[in-house]
């Protein structure tokens, strides 16, 4: 009998051998029988590609009764192979790729013949669906849906040795922003019933350990312990995706500001920007859960933990505004001081100092607000006279209020009252207070002499011919002052040095342009013998300490040699040769230049010794040449950051991965 051709609606023929000894005992029945036994042979193989993984060419498919067929069959039973997908995904393909029984149009029968669309065959790039399935099964392969696992660089201690190495400097470490308070850090560590198991918690006295670390370290063991407070930082820097994921409480945000405090004393400038302002939003988003859920009493903290927690933030967030120009982020402009004072603090010298770091920062914040919102103000001259001179006499009101007698020399009535241990962070105040005068009057620089007319008022001696000679006196004044307190620092560790640093580097400048701009007379000679002292005292600490600032001293002795040549070439009666003239002089016009384009030399400042880099970098790179100052702009830091505080000196990176890496070749 001859055997039976059906030929199907897209065209392809199929051969029954088999249907003539089916015809005359069982019709179609036996037909339909041998087409439902090839397609379970199909789905078997479909299953063993799955287990497998990959996709092969399906020379199974074929009946092995039918040897008969045509190419045609045969390019259409190859097309059936599976691709090694889920199970959602092959059903997908079955619906792109029909299987040979679905298009046969089967004889005498009542059914109604379903047409389907014609599409290509996937076999025919079997080699591209092979590879996806391969990247399916290697990304199973991996922990593809484990959660997140913190890595341990440096194993906490038990709670006895924790509490008896921490303990006799917490106060000294904490004293800037006394948010912690040793009583409750000490039952935390000794407490059975915590054992670490809160991620806040861990990282909170990893972040912790990390600076007592560096404040215990010996001068001369600096190098080799510094390796330890990163370990410990790390560790507590890689619980930040869960504190910021799963925070709900303070704990979350004493960690992160914690760490904030550590990174302080680094020139890691942008880790520390972003973990401040996390911190801040964080703070926030407790605060309004704490507001709405008034009845859960374990989530409302004490109003003093709270008070100091808020002010500390906004002290650090002012602080980075005025280092690095960046926009607060924190708007204390509705909030009172009088908190801290109703909070239930005790009035210790450590909560005293604290206060006036506060109200200090209220006094920043207006100043930024009004100065240096913008890159440079857009106002006429007498009403930014006016608005200089108010906030000239809110500070002059904060200093008389809060004790601090200018100039330094006159203090001795204060020290008397603090603990010892707290001195050094009073010169941190002064430090503050002289930059807050600089960045009051610094804008004042770019106005004519003629702009004196309409602002009598900030103009209160004869001395002062112009509003630009009065910003350089007030700048240059308070920038002298501020060297002067360079011997104060000789005993300090090298991060907690490292963190006052831009204070002397930003005086040392402004005084750099107030001899360039006028080299002559007595005052001249007074910036000059105080930015010579400066280079002095550095030179000291290096060799004393052995502390890497030595770029530092090498940038800050290039601008006294300038300043040095500057003053022989004006003052002196035989005069150099005429070459070597013009060039001080047109290095020395670049330079002042360059410094009073600035919107602050403190900003100047923070490039060279930052990774982050602010509105006036441009110029920070202009004046570095012009200075000698070589300077790798491919390198993160700025070009007086020493490796040994380099956070990449001690691992604090990001590795890539071998497959990554091998992809990118």
């Amino acid at each position: 009998m001859v055997d039976e051709q059906y030929e199907s609606r897209s065209g392809y023929k199929f051969s029954s051998p088999a249907s003539a000894q089916f015809e005359n005992s069982s019709g179609l029945f036996s037909f339909k029988k041998y087409i439902e036994d090839l397609e379970n042979r199909l789905a078997t193989v479909e299953h063993d590609l799955r287990r497998s993984g990959l996709a092969k060419d399906d020379a199974s498919t074929e009946a092995s009764s039918s040897q008969d067929k045509e190419p045609e069959a045969q390019s259409l039973c190859e097309g059936r192979s599976s691709i090694g997908l889920d199970e959602e995904t092959s059903r997908n393909q079955s619906l792109i790729s029909p299987s040979a029984s679905t298009q046969r149009v089967l004889p005498q029968t009542d059914l109604p013949a379903i047409e389907l669309p014609t599409t290509d065959c996937p076999g025919m790039n079997l080699q591209y669906w092979q590879g996806c399935a391969m990247r399916r099964k290697d990304m199973r392969a991996h922990t593809r849906f484990d959660k997140f696992q913190q890595q341990v660089f440096a194993p906490l201690f038990a709670e006895e040795p924790n509490q008896v190495f921490i303990g006799p400097v917490f106060d000294e470490i904490m004293a800037p922003f006394p948010f912690l308070d040793w009583v409750l850090f000490k039952t935390g560590l000794t407490s059975e019933l915590s054992s670490f198991c809160s991620p806040s918690w861990r990282a909170c006295v990893n972040a912790v350990l990390s600076m007592t670390v560096c404040f215990r370290a010996a001068k001369s063991a600096f190098a080799e312990l510094q390796g330890d407070a990163w370990a410990y930082f790390k560790t507590a820097f890689g619980l930040l995706p869960q504190l910021m994921a799963e925070g709900k409480d303070l704990e979350a945000v004493e960690a992160m500001t914690s760490m904030s405090m550590f990174l302080r004393g680094t020139p890691d400038a942008q880790n520390l920007s972003l973990l401040v302002s996390s911190a801040s939003r964080l703070y926030q988003i407790v605060s309004m859960r704490r507001n709405k859920v008034s009845d859960a009493a374990h989530d409302v903290p004490e109003p003093q933990r709270s008070s100091h927690l808020l002010w500390a933030l906004h002290s650090m967030d002012q602080e980075l505004v005025f280092r690095h120009g960046l926009s607060p982020v924190l708007d204390m402009r509705h909030q009172f001081l009088n908190e801290l004072e109703s909070s239930g603090s005790l009035d210790t010298p450590m909560i005293n100092l604290f206060r006036k770091r506060t109200s200090l920062a209220v006094i920043q914040s207006q100043i930024n607000n009004l100065l240096y919102s913008n890159t440079k103000p857009d106002l006429e001259s007498a009403p930014l006279a006016g608005q200089i001179y108010k906030l000239a006499t809110g500070l002059q009101q904060w200093s008389s209020e809060m004790h601090l007698v200018i100039p330094t020399a006159a203090r001795a009535s204060t020290i008397n009252e603090l603990e010892l241990s707290l001195l050094i962070h009073v010169d941190d105040l002064y430090l503050a207070h002289y930059h807050t005068i600089l960045m009051i009057y610094w804008p004042l620089r770019g106005f004519q002499d003629d702009n004196i007319i309409n602002a009598p008022q900030i103009i209160s001696s004869s001395d002062f011919t112009s509003l630009r000679d009065l910003s350089r006196t007030k700048c240059a004044d308070a920038s002298q002052e501020t060297l002067l307190l360079i011997g104060h620092f000789y005993s300090l560790p090298f991060m907690s040095l490292w963190s006052f640093l831009s204070y002397f580097v930003s005086a040392h400048l402004t005084l750099f342009a107030a001899v360039l701009a006028q080299p002559r007379g007595l005052v001249a000679a007074g910036h000059l013998s105080a930015m010579e002292v400066f280079m002095t005292s550095l030179k000291l600490i290096i060799s004393e300490n052995g502390f890497d600032i030595r770029r530092v001293a090498s940038a800050c002795a290039g601008m006294t040699s300038i300043s040095r040549a500057v003053t022989k070439a004006a003052t002196a009666i035989n005069s150099p040769s005429q070459s070597e003239t013009d060039h001080i002089t047109q290095q020395a016009e670049t330079a002042l230049d360059l410094v009073n384009q600035a919107t602050s030399p403190m900003y100047i400042a923070q490039n060279w010794m930052s990774n982050l880099k602010n509105k006036d970098y441009d110029i920070s790179v202009a004046l570095a040449r012009v200075l000698g100052i070589p300077w790798d702009l491919d390198q993160r830091y700025g070009p007086l950051v020493p490796e040994a505080l380099m956070p990449e000196t001690y691992a604090f990176g990001f590795a890539e991965s071998k497959e990554y890496s091998m992809y990118r070749k």
